[in-house]
């Protein structure tokens, strides 16, 4: 039987809260909803992991796809 481990964001949850400050943005694009920077100060530890692992699937996600026209110089 396979132990399903508790997921943890990559990084220290201080520096996704300094990216949301940054990229409110474009994060409200991966969470679906309106980011706004300020909520960096407001969001709680739990809401902040949840956005935090949305951001690094996200993240793992466009590694496997790259950008269209991507090594194509010809």
């Amino acid at each position: 039987m396979k132990i399903k481990s508790d997921p943890r964001p990559r990084y220290h949850l201080d520096e996704y809260r300094k990216f949301i400050r940054e990229a409110a943005p474009f994060l409200s694009l991966v969470a679906g909803r309106r980011i706004h920077p300020n909520e960096a100060e407001t969001m709680s530890d739990e809401a902040l992991k949840t956005l935090a692992l949305l951001i690094d699937q996200r993240v793992e996600d466009l590694k496997k796809r790259p950008l269209p026209g991507a090594g194509n110089d010809n």
